[in-house]
């Protein structure tokens, strides 16, 4: 299968003023205007972000945990499932309150330490495949806990465009997260009727779909999207290489060579900052390493 891929520079968004984390379907945007960041990361995986910061002069800690999560749709389970190990905290007290607040699912409780009592809220939300986890925390005062729900408010959830979604997904692939991509990036497509299949972007999506049927040993599911790649772009060489695979997966060699002697046909058409990948050192040919077209084949493979 094809090891690369076009390089998309993709992060979360930070700024001064707010952050934007991308989460398949769904964007989580935060007004952080005000605060100071102290960290922002993502997971090898791509599937998780965390983030954290301060509002200064204030005592008010801020930070979310945010994962892109199918497999929970309700806040409150959410809650429930994922309380069980926020409340593993040494400094968690038995004094707790549990109630709703703008689609949040509220666990509020006190920490005493020497500097005083502080009042924590976590606030879980499960909404189009987003799962999180807003923890919010300050010395404690009369107004503490109104204060922190109210602080929600920066938190919104809006739709993410289709190329927002692309994106995601192909890191998704990247990632190795090969069942996260496949529901992100089959969202896409169902998005994106309109796409220009030729545009650099839309053939790496379809790749990082296709390849990641593959990795998840759906290769049924895999050759459908290169043959229906190809219906459309008939002379790009990777979904060629790539059906190539599926079929020989699958044990049609017939296919699997019909196409890699296709790849080689088209391979000007590859854009000059990807390379063409050898067969000689892909598994997906295991079988065929006696076949004598294949090793012809691979003689007239650019080095």
């Amino acid at each position: 299968m094809t090891k690369f891929l076009f390089i998309i520079f993709w992060m979360s968004v930070m700024a001064a003023h707010g952050s934007t984390l991308l989460l398949g379907e769904k964007r989580i945007d935060l007004d952080l205007s005000g605060f100071e960041l102290i960290e922002s990361r993502t997971a090898k995986n791509h599937k998780t972000y965390y983030v954290a910061a301060k509002l200064p002069e204030t005592g008010i800690n801020f930070s979310i945990t945010a994962e892109y999560n199918h497999q929970i749709l309700d806040s409150t389970l959410l809650r429930e499932q994922w309380w069980r190990i926020d409340k593993k905290n040494p400094l968690f007290s038995t004094r707790i309150r549990k109630y709703g607040y703008n689609k949040f699912a509220i666990v509020e409780w006190n920490a005493d330490t020497p500097d005083g009592t502080y009042k924590h809220i976590n606030a879980y939300r499960a909404e189009g495949g987003i799962c999180m986890n807003a923890h919010l925390y300050c010395v404690n005062s009369p107004l503490a806990a109104g204060q922190l729900s109210a602080m929600l408010n920066l938190i919104k959830i809006n739709d993410s465009t289709p190329d927002e979604m692309l994106e995601y997904g192909v890191e998704l692939y990247r990632g190795k997260s090969y069942q996260e991509a496949i529901e992100c990036l089959q969202k896409w497509l169902e998005r994106d009727h309109c796409g220009n299949l030729k545009d650099s972007k839309h053939r790496m999506a379809i790749i990082a779909l296709g390849v990641s049927y593959s990795n998840y040993g759906r290769l049924k599911d895999a050759r459908k999207v290169f043959e229906e790649a190809l219906l459309k772009d008939p002379e790009y060489p990777l979904f060629h290489y790539n059906l190539s695979c599926a079929c020989a997966g699958q044990g049609d060699f017939s296919k699997a060579l019909e196409h890699l002697k296709l790849t080689l046909k088209y391979r000007d058409n590859l854009e000059k900052y990807v390379e063409l990948p050898n067969p000689v050192n892909d598994l997906s040919f295991k079988e065929l390493n006696n076949n004598a077209e294949f090793k012809a084949l691979c003689k007239e493979w650019p080095q």
